[in-house]
């Protein structure tokens, strides 16, 4: 995949500037995006907000529906969100950040970094397992329910990360998704720079960027929209704050936009990084480090595109985060209610090979 060359600041530069009219379209004003946005919130399953760039340029931002389900308010680009599993792509890069940085690499296993794995099976697992979901660590969400769902792992303010060192699975190797793969990279990214997670994710990409809202859940953050499931009723509390660097950073569509933006652009990554990161395993289903990396070619595009897919969800919150690298391109979804299915781009049918389709190859 071709990105930029590194510390190329011009394509970002002018994301920023674009960004600033994406809704200056009149309300009336229809497009192929907003057909497809409009049709899937008519249906009722999106209520959120979408941003679409090409060619390094910001193109359409379209909201639907409100953020409550008593109120007119609309999600702005500035709205933040829970970005659930996009946590784990950002949580990648700052891994292959400090792989350049030459602070560990891949094949280095938990044992040479984390003390407490010394002694354990798992300390046997490779850097390159976890963010593959290959390490057979146990897995949170199999922890007993509470009466609404919420599995007794995440109902603390703080994960558990001792937890995820208990004993492997029957087959380790094997693809299991996993967010304990993430709790111990950003354990492993603590000890190795002398700096928590947060501080990290700050110093490294919010603030050389002018990200404004990417930052991790606190315990007691309050989110400006309410999450509501597929029949419209409200989601449970839930304690955000532990899902960190697994699934517990939030930000904007802006802001996310921006990350996109300056990942291809190569400000953030060298290309040669950029292409281990963005490298999908046929075999394990294309997952890449982070995100699902493949090659399609949808119904009503001219030419086949490799593009890097990353979507989330944690509680009622859908999210999506697509990029294609070689037009630098962003789709960038966010919605309110558990409702929404992206589909499966690479099986050409959804409502995400619809905004691909509309966004980029029209």
């Amino acid at each position: 995949m071709r990105a930029a060359k590194r510390g190329s600041n011009r394509g970002l530069a002018l994301c920023l500037y674009a960004m600033t009219g994406l809704f200056a379209l009149p309300a009336w004003a229809q497009t192929p995006v907003k057909a497809v946005v409009t049709a899937e919130n008519a249906a009722g399953r999106f209520s959120g907000i979408v941003v679409t760039s090409l060619e390094g340029q910001p193109t359409e931002a379209i909201p639907a529906g409100p953020l409550f389900s008593k109120t007119r308010k609309a999600p702005t680009l500035d709205t933040p969100w829970r970005l659930a599993s996009i946590s784990k792509q950002i949580t990648a890069v700052l891994v292959m950040m400090s792989v350049e940085r030459k602070e560990l690499s891949l094949d280095t296993p938990l044992k040479a970094i984390l003390s407490e794995f010394a002694d354990l099976p798992s300390g046997n697992v490779t850097l390159e397992a976890l963010l593959r979901h290959q390490s057979g660590l146990p897995d949170p969400s199999e922890t007993p329910t509470n009466a609404d769902g919420v599995p007794q792992f995440y109902l603390h303010d703080k994960a558990d990360h001792g937890f995820c060192r208990g004993p492997l699975r029957a087959d380790p190797k094997a693809f299991h998704y996993n967010n304990c793969d993430y709790y111990l990279l950003s354990d492993v990214l603590e000890k190795v720079t002398g700096r928590p997670f947060a501080q990290l994710l700050e110093e490294r990409i919010s603030r050389p960027l002018g990200l404004k809202t990417l930052r991790l859940y606190q315990p007691g953050d309050r989110e400006p929209f309410t999450a509501v499931d597929s029949d419209g009723a409200t989601e449970p509390v839930l304690s955000l704050s532990a899902y960190e660097a697994a699934a517990g950073i939030k930000g904007s569509a802006r802001d996310l936009m921006r990350f996109d933006t300056a990942l291809m652009s190569g400000r953030l990554l060298s290309r040669g990084s950029l292409q281990v990161l963005w490298d999908g395993e046929p075999s394990l289903g294309y997952v890449a480090l982070g995100a699902w990396a493949y090659t399609v070619k949808p119904t009503g595009c001219a030419q086949p595109m490799t593009v890097v897919e990353r979507r989330g969800a944690v509680g009622n919150v859908q999210t999506l985060n697509l990029i294609w690298p070689e037009r630098q391109g962003v789709i960038i979804a966010f919605s309110r209610t558990s409702g929404t299915d992206w589909g499966q781009l690479w099986q050409d049918n959804g409502f995400m090979r619809d905004l691909v389709v509309a966004a980029w190859c029209r």
